[in-house]
């Protein structure tokens, strides 16, 4: 609610289609308590000159579909500046009968200059009334600039529905986790989670 922009979608062509967005600023300058200012607000947090660019490609081939899609985004404190977080993904993933396999991978570069980098893969298989999928997702996250150690999660997740009538559906999911600090101290964790949907 506190970042306007305006963007711009291409119609299809190609099978191709992209679009640009552009968030502006809305505190050039550092925001404080009155009276005098005050104790400024960290830039980091404010809504920054912001820009992203995205591309979508889709295609089919016989009994399946697939599609590629990337993403690229920028801030900075001013448009005179080129500090600022960046950030890049891309995805992909297709159909065939009734498989669908997809993944994707983000890097992430912000002000702290603390990068990140994540990534998942994951299948899904759905017959009649039922759809199992399973997934795996790791990310990583430096613990100190430039340093050689990471931060490390790794998480696995089986998940399986089943539609009991029309609008009602039952689920069940569990889950694996293994994060490792940077001194190399992990934790494991694990879970489950059941549920009904009901839609109208």
């Amino acid at each position: 609610g506190n970042a306007p922009g305006v963007a711009y979608e291409t119609p299809e062509f190609g099978s191709i289609k992209l679009g640009v967005a552009y968030h502006p600023s809305l505190s050039p300058l550092p925001l404080g308590i009155p009276p005098n200012g005050g104790l400024p607000i960290d830039k980091r947090f404010t809504p920054s000159n912001g820009i992203d660019v995205t591309g979508a490609y889709a295609g089919d081939f016989p009994g399946g579909t697939y599609r590629i899609g990337a993403g690229y985004f920028h801030s900075n404190p001013s448009l005179l500046r080129t500090d600022g977080n960046t950030a890049f993904n891309v995805t992909a993933g297709l159909t065939y009968g009734g498989w669908e396999v997809s993944g994707g991978y983000m890097d992430v570069s912000p002000t702290s200059g603390l990068d990140e980098t994540a990534w998942t893969v994951g299948a899904l298989y759905a017959i009649g009334p039922f759809r199992v999928s399973a997934n795996f997702m790791r990310a990583e996250h430096e613990a100190v600039r430039n340093g050689v150690r990471r931060e490390r999660l790794d998480r696995e997740t089986l998940q399986g529905t089943y539609r009991l009538a029309p609008g009602v559906t039952l689920g069940l999911a569990g889950f694996r986790s293994d994060q490792t600090d940077a001194t190399g101290a992990s934790w494991d964790g694990a879970g489950f989670l059941s549920g009904i949907k009901l839609q109208f």
